[in-house]
This record gives C-alpha cells, structure tokens and sequence, in this order.
C-alpha cells in the first residue's frame, strides 16, 4: 500500500479555478500555476504549460504543499478545441 507523498505521483486530477497561468513570481516565468483537484482535494499545482480549467492532468512529482502535473494525452489541445479556439 502507497501512501503520503508517493501515493500522489501518478494520480490524475482536474485543473480549476482559472486555470493554469504563467507564474508572476521572479525565477518562475517558465511555469504556470494555478489549481487543480486531485484525489477531491484541492491542490497548488505548476505545470510547464498554461492549461485551461477543466484540463485533465498527471501528477509528476510533489514538493511540499505544490504539486508538479503534465497534461493528459493533449488535455490542452482538447479543451482548447471545445472552446472553439484553433491552434
């Protein structure tokens, strides 16, 4: 049985809120961040790329509080797609 920090590398979850965003903190410019819930609870989350909410992600790694998430499968271009947006 996996527990505490290692039970939530590999989990999905959902972005929320806003969605992902470039972080404004100096240093971070290359991640965005946001929110997302995981295992139905509520996360701090940064990505590599912004993602729209309602965005389906993986958790990649956990540091502290903050969670590391990748996109599922082209969750960013899908929801792009839904919105009626074109890359």
């Amino acid at each position: 049985v996996v527990t505490g920090a290692e039970a939530m590398v590999g989990a999905t979850g959902e972005v929320i809120d806003e969605g992902l965003r470039p972080d404004p903190r100096p240093g971070h410019a290359a991640l965005s961040t946001g929110w997302a819930r995981v295992h139905g609870e509520r996360w701090r989350v940064a990505c590599a790329t912004p993602l729209a909410a309602g965005s389906r992600v993986q958790v990649s790694s956990r540091s502290g509080l903050t969670l590391t998430v990748t996109p599922l499968h082209g969750a960013a271009h899908d929801k792009a797609n839904e919105k009626g947006e074109h890359s």
